[in-house]
């Protein structure tokens, strides 16, 4: 497990890897997931493995005690103290811990196709995407803020190319980083 600090707000990335554990240990980790969870992806399992761990450790309670509850939108939380976001991509697996509202999203630098700018991007965004020399790691920069204001917001991905990541900066908190060949952003509440 890594820790990643972000400068800019009182927010904690958590990283694990799910390459790092064992199948036995992932096996280990069912018990531990709501029941939405159990039949998912070890990477799905492995971030509600290690929520749960996390928030019993802030809250000093034991993990078998902890159930997440879920928006009529099914955003998952706790308690209203502590927000948290949770994603995933290829082996990586980051949940990110505030004390506001937040949202985070992770994607493996990957070829994109650009079929797909006109569903997920405003046209202005179009414009400077397809001017731009590293098109691929520009659109996850600008899909992965989007996804994660949708997580912060708590309303699921409705309308990407609606909003524009500009509109998002203006009103909420925003970073952006690379790292193991990804790009991780966050959004959160001001």
């Amino acid at each position: 497990m890594e820790l990643y600090n972000i400068k800019t707000t009182n927010m904690k990335i958590y990283r694990y890897n799910t390459d790092e554990f064992t199948p036995a240990e992932i096996e280990s980790f069912k018990p531990f997931c709501e029941k939405q969870t159990k039949n998912k992806s070890i990477q799905s399992i492995t971030a509600h493995y290690f929520l749960k761990q996390l928030l019993s450790k802030h809250y000093g309670i034991c993990i078998n005690d902890i159930r997440l509850n879920y928006t009529s939108k099914g955003k998952p939380f706790y308690k209203d103290d502590l927000k948290f976001s949770i994603t995933h991509t290829g082996s990586i697996v980051l949940i990110a811990l505030n004390d506001k509202e937040i949202g985070i999203d992770a994607e493996i630098i990957r070829p994109i196709n650009k079929s797909i700018l006109k569903k997920t991007a405003t046209e202005e965004e179009i414009t400077m995407l397809e001017a731009s020399h590293e098109f691929n790691t520009n659109f996850l920069k600008m899909w992965t803020v989007k996804e994660a204001y949708f997580k912060c917001t708590g309303t699921g991905i409705t309308h990407p190319a609606g909003i524009s990541v500009q509109k998002i900066c203006r009103k909420y908190n925003v970073n952006t980083e690379l790292r193991d060949n990804c790009v991780i952003s966050s959004v959160s509440n001001k």
